[in-house]
């Protein structure tokens, strides 16, 4: 897989659970779905690990695009926390958290996004990048 595959392909994979994490939220607000938001985090995880999976990193270290992203899943717990942080801190106003909930799940794909940009980076500057390691 050439440089740009593979940061294409994240970037498909991140926009995705951006916006399937956005409507499963949004589902949640508007009394459509009951599923706690852990439900969410971890299906849509699950889902994109299971594709990333699937295809090899240009990284010699990290066999797939999945074991670039460990903070990924382990993050689900800290994600859920500041998502359900955001509806108790607007309370009934369901516009004003989805607007939050949009923001935070937007920073976060930004975030990751960048840090596979760094580590192609990295690559092509001869700099190893290194699969994630659980602390």
């Amino acid at each position: 897989m050439s440089n740009e595959q593979a940061r294409r392909l994240n970037d498909i994979a991140l926009d995705r659970d951006l916006y399937k994490l956005f409507k499963h939220l949004c589902d949640k607000l508007d009394g459509v779905r009951s599923e706690r938001i852990e439900v969410f985090l971890n299906d849509t995880v699950v889902d994109s690990n299971a594709l990333w999976a699937r295809f090899i990193t240009p990284f010699p270290r990290v066999p797939r695009i999945t074991h670039l992203y460990g903070m990924y899943v382990n993050g689900g717990s800290t994600l859920h926390e500041e998502l359900q942080n955001i509806i108790d801190a607007y309370e009934n106003d369901v516009a004003r958290i989805k607007e939050a909930i949009w923001n935070k799940l937007l920073e976060n794909t930004l975030n990751m996004k960048n840090e596979f940009q760094a580590n192609l980076q990295n690559l092509e500057d001869g700099k190893g990048v290194e699969p994630y390691q659980q602390k």
